[in-house]
């Protein structure tokens, strides 16, 4: 961590071990039952066995919405999914800056 906030280091390092963890009583925040197959990973360097570094490779999301029953419903839930969409896109294009310097 580094002031609070987990490195781009520990972040690769403790991922894999989050969508493996089933939820449970005593740690609710695991990740497996719902992202297990949400991320690809790539290895770093395939060519060589003991470098054990992964890369994320493809990944989604899934949000939901309260029950929409009229068309105007529909379109504005149609609407609100882009603007998520493009938000987590500026989100991530900025990470990737970051991480790369």
């Amino acid at each position: 961590m580094d002031g609070g906030h987990i490195t781009p280091q520990d972040f690769d390092k403790y991922l894999p071990w989050f969508l493996k963890d089933n939820p449970s009583m005593e740690c609710l925040k695991g990740g497996h039952a719902l992202y297990s197959t949400a991320i690809k990973y790539n290895r770093i360097n395939p060519n060589n066995p003991n470098d054990t570094r992964l890369h994320i490779g493809a990944t989604f999301y899934m949000s939901f919405n309260t029950v929409l029953k009229t068309s105007s419903d529909f379109t504005n839930a149609l609407i609100e999914a882009r603007v998520i969409a493009q938000n987590i896109t500026n989100t991530l294009n900025r990470g990737t800056q970051i991480f790369k310097s």
